[in-house]
């Protein structure tokens, strides 16, 4: 956009002002962003009603004193301006909440920014701070400070008055040292200290790299762990660390196995058998005081296994890419590993073995790939029969290895016999209280420093530790081997007695699973299936107890009974195409949409999907199928127009987070590589066969610009980007098409409490969602989002904190969960009585079951739901549990229409 001059900057903020002004007590929202303005007009000081003012990206160097009047304010945006001090009047408006002071030129804050009681978020990146004023201590109910990119030494121990702090932003600063009080935060669960480098803390305390957190990749590691850490090494000292994780993928039969046994053993056994889950074994690569070992990790290869590898590729690793020439696939196998290891494991070397050579040479577009994943070390040719290449082989790991950065790090020392005793751990599972006791006998005492070395074990892959789940009984500390060879000997079992009967039906039942794991703590065995669900590899049947349905081992063939609708109606067709087509990336699809599957139609290569939408009383039915040889997956939505909308939004939604998935910053300026090279296509309308790219047409909307697509036939066609947009995205949805985005008017955040029991109802529920992110009035969260290692006590409380939607699923199961009542039920009631008429969240109840005892006093306590608005009702207004309705799906349809309402801009 072409700058304005400095005279229609001024006319167009005076137009703004007065129409808002016309507006009386509905001119609550104000955008003058993007204007240049060098000043603000003093009529600013007659929009009594304003709550919302954004100033972002002018040229202001100071502010008029009209603009402390505005005693309703509560959301004041000021980044990238060029103020240079921060008029003490700030304290005049004390209804802000949010203060966004974030890259201009301050050097100091005035003590009367203390006097903001009500805020909760104040920016104050990229600036030029140099010290933090004592004041600022006096915000009890802060949540959020950024001091990213400031000039900041240290911190005031008085930090640690900052009770409510639950997000601090320390990256690129220049702190020598954190102070002791820093502890007494414990509600803090994000602490982002990148790039200070005297502090001394090293990747692996750090947790994911900023760009994956800034972008939504990873969360970061949970602050009471970093701390821990930081303090540990204040007080014990640090060593190199001296051990890397190498992990061999390939094809099964490419010898992976082989080549561990030569690289530690140096033995050949021509019968060696395939490996059917995962060993780790570990290494001295270098023999003597201080020299490097390695954790060698060998995944089982079958087709089967691939979809769990994601789970266990992890960053700062060494790869091993094993390949043969016997099926004359390599190039496709090295594509497709490469590209699987780029997205899990960034920017981790890797080495790729062109094995059994002496018995077919080979080769690989070495150059090509190199090009495009230049984290390859070397392709070397070896032979375990012969002993072609092993030690050059050995000596290319040693050398990769010891220039890894991770591998010389400094970790605690108070750490090191806890992980040396871990690392040799027998048993399959372990409970957090023997875990704490072990790190007892060792001297980590404090329950942060345990906390923190967990994570730091499992990043290493020493263990795996699903942190604390406050709801579960057994809380468990896993041996990786146990883990994958358990899920593995799971998909195998189903596997192979569906081949044997030819009866492809993909179930696995409770008790078959318990058989198949004899001698397994039979709550342990539904720990594991809840992995696998979490994992995305399977999902629970409705109707079918304790039975659940693993997409990857349905029948490959496409079902009879399709008919030829899809190829006769009018529809909306969606294309998605990919260099290489990942293994399980339809079945994730699959699990994460199977209350939506129709008529049982589901096979290893495709669904059937359908879905109502309520306001026009239509329904609508998407055909996906995955096309591996042509790296595609095709999407077909039939139905009337509103309904058909509202199907494709949902499937693109989901696609949208799956790609995301693999989609990771590589490298520590944080690149964004399109690892899968998903492009998402769509069939022009009423032009058959002729697809053209999603994004290219929201851009050239965006900008102004016309789109166009060559034919044969037709030469140039122009294309109405509104018309094909509006068939796949609502104007208000995630691209933000022809909407500005208003100051801090970001989509509600939703926080959903159910029981573990209901699981099912959430899995229909979470589609309704689903759709309403899509049209990017929502972002949802339950504890389904918890990653391994995280703190999952603390990730909840710190997500029902930031929660302006908290969603209570009420059923028998609910009312009698402790947590669920005495933390999560608990705190959103108490938000409400602290918020009073200012910002309380909206908690709403969901009745699932009309029989539970929801009405009046909760059994034990004596808080009271039937206070707040129940949903779902009927068209009369009454209150209708979700076991009433003629489907889950149809009371969760209301609920949704419901919410809608709520939180419509008002």
């Amino acid at each position: 956009m072409c700058a304005w001059k400095p005279k229609s900057n001024k006319e167009a903020a005076e137009r703004l002002i007065e129409e808002c002004r016309r507006k009386g007590p509905k001119g609550k929202s104000l955008d003058l962003a993007d204007l240049h303005l060098l000043s603000l007009p003093p009529e600013i000081g007659n929009l009594t009603a304003l709550t919302s003012l954004d100033l972002r990206n002018n040229s202001l160097k100071g502010l008029p004193s009209e603009i402390f009047k505005l005693s309703l304010l509560t959301h004041l945006n000021l980044g990238g301006n060029h103020l240079a001090k921060l008029p003490r009047e700030i304290c005049h408006i004390s209804t802000l909440r949010q203060l966004n002071l974030s890259t201009n030129l301050l050097t100091n804050l005035p003590p009367e920014v203390g006097h903001l009681s009500r805020l909760t978020e104040l920016n104050l990146g990229f600036n030029q701070l140099t010290n933090l004023p004592l004041d600022i201590c006096r915000l009890s109910a802060l949540t959020t400070l950024d001091l990213e990119a400031n000039q900041l030494t240290s911190l005031p121990p008085e930090i640690g008055q900052l009770s409510s702090l639950t997000n601090l932003s320390l990256w690129r600063n220049q702190l020598t040292s954190l102070p002791l009080e820093l502890q007494k935060l414990k509600n803090l669960t994000q602490l982002l200290l990148y790039q200070n480098p005297a502090l001394n803390l090293n990747e692996e305390a750090l947790g994911p790299n900023i760009s994956e957190v800034v972008k939504g990749y990873k969360p970061p590691k949970p602050a009471q762990e970093i701390l821990a850490i930081y303090f540990a090494q204040q007080a014990g000292g640090t060593k190199a660390l001296n051990e890397v994780k190498i992990i061999l993928v390939g094809r099964g039969g490419a010898g992976k196995t082989s080549i561990r046994k030569r690289l530690i053993e140096d033995r050949f056994d021509p019968k060696q058998q395939e490996t059917l889950g995962i060993e780790i074994d570990h290494w001295e690569l270098e023999r003597k005081k201080d020299g490097i070992t390695a954790h060698l990790w060998d995944f089982a290869g079958q087709d089967i296994t691939h979809a769990t590898h994601q789970f266990f590729l992890t960053r700062r690793s060494l790869y091993l890419l094993v390949l043969e020439g016997r099926s004359d696939s390599q190039d496709r196998d090295a594509e497709y590993w490469l590209r699987l290891i780029r997205a899990f494991g960034g920017d981790s070397p890797v080495i790729v073995v062109l094995n059994k050579w002496d018995e077919k040479p080979f080769a690989v577009a070495d150059f090509t790939l190199r090009q495009e994943f230049p984290h390859i070390r070397a392709f070397i040719r070896t032979d375990c029969r012969t002993g072609l290449g092993l030690l050059e082989l050995k000596q290319t790991i040693r050398e990769t290895a010891a220039a890894m950065e991770t591998v010389k790090q400094a970790f605690p020392k108070l750490y090191f016999s806890v992980k040396e005793e871990m690392a040799e751990m027998k048993e399959n599972y372990l409970p957090l209280c023997r875990y704490r006791e072990i790190c007892q006998r060792h001297g980590v005492t404090a329950e942060s420093d345990q906390n923190a070395l967990a994570g730091y074990l499992h990043d290493l892959g020493i263990i795996l530790h699903y942190a604390e789940d406050a709801r579960l009984s057994d809380t468990t500390v896993l041996n990786p081997r146990w883990v994958t060879a358990s899920v593995y000997t799971l998909l195998r079992l189903v596997e192979k007695r569906q081949t044997g009967d030819g009866n492809f039906t993909g179930h696995l039942t409770l008790d078959e699973a318990r058989r198949a794991l004899a001698g397994t703590d039979p709550k342990m065995v539904e720990y594991l299936i809840g992995l696998m669900d979490r994992f995305e590899l399977c999902y629970p049947l409705e109707g079918q107890k304790d039975t659940w349905l693993i997409p990857q081992l349905l029948a490959p063939q496409t079902p009879q009974n399709l008919g030829d609708k899809w190829f006769k109606e009018k529809a909306t067709r969606l294309r998605y195409r990919y260099n290489v087509l990942p293994e399980g990336l339809l079945p994730r699809f699959i699990v994460r949409a199977h209350p939506l599957i129709s008529e049982n139609l589901v096979w290893r290569q495709g669904v059937v999907l359908e879905m109502e939408d309520e306001a026009s009383g239509k329904t609508a039915h998407a055909l996906v199928i995955a096309e591996p040889g042509k790296e595609r997956i095709q999407v077909t939505v039939i139905g009337a127009s509103a309904a058909r909308l509202r199907l494709t939004k949902l499937i693109r939604a989901h696609f949208r987070d799956i790609h995301e998935d693999f989609d990771r910053p590589v490298g520590t300026r944080g690149k964004t590589v399109n690892n899968l090279n998903a492009r998402e296509l769509i069939e022009l309308e009423d032009k058959p066969g002729l697809f053209e790219s999603v994004k290219a047409l929201i851009v050239d909307e965006k900008n102004g610009k016309p789109s166009t697509i060559s034919t044969d036939e037709e030469g140039s066609i122009r294309i109405n980007q509104k018309q094909e947009l509006d068939r796949v995205a609502a104007p208000e949805g995630k691209e933000r098409r022809n909407t500005a985005r208003e100051i801090f008017q970001d989509r509600h955040k939703v926080f959903l409490s159910y029981s573990h029991v209901d699981s099912a109802y959430r899995d229909v529920f979470m589609q309704n969602l689903k759709v309403m992110e899509a049209d990017g009035l929502t972002d949802s969260w339950y504890d389904g989002k918890v990653l391994a290692g995280e703190n999952f006590d603390g990730k909840i409380r710190n997500a029902l904190e930031e929660a302006d939607v908290i969603l209570f699923l009420v059923s028998t199961a609910s009312l009698g969960s402790k947590y669920i009542q005495e933390v999560e039920l608990s705190r959103a009631l108490e938000r409400i009585r602290k918020a009073g008429v200012l910002y309380p969240p909206k908690v709403i109840p969901i009745l699932l079951e009309k029989d539970c005892a929801w009405k009046g006093d909760v059994p034990g306590r004596d808080r009271k739901l039937d206070h707040l608005q129940i949903l779902p009702r009927d068209s009369s207004g009454n209150i209708k549990a979700v076991d009433q309705w003629p489907s889950r799906r149809k009371a969760f349809n209301a609920v949704e229409q419901a919410l809608r309402k709520l939180l419509a801009p008002k």
